[in-house]
């Protein structure tokens, strides 16, 4: 009974390790979505000024 446990304590940490690296890539599509949003905010602007002037 001790080797499925060991097996069980193995997987139980690749699963953290592969819950972290998701983590890390959902943080990054995050960041690159808002950093896109917040440019496209801006030309939005941009192209307002323009047309207002």
């Amino acid at each position: 009974m001790i080797t499925p446990r060991a097996s069980a304590a193995e997987r139980g940490v690749t699963n953290t390790r592969h819950v972290q690296v998701n983590v890390m890539t959902l943080m990054k599509i995050k960041m690159k979505t808002s950093s896109r949003k917040k440019m496209t905010q801006v030309m939005d602007t941009i192209q307002i000024k323009y047309l207002l002037t």
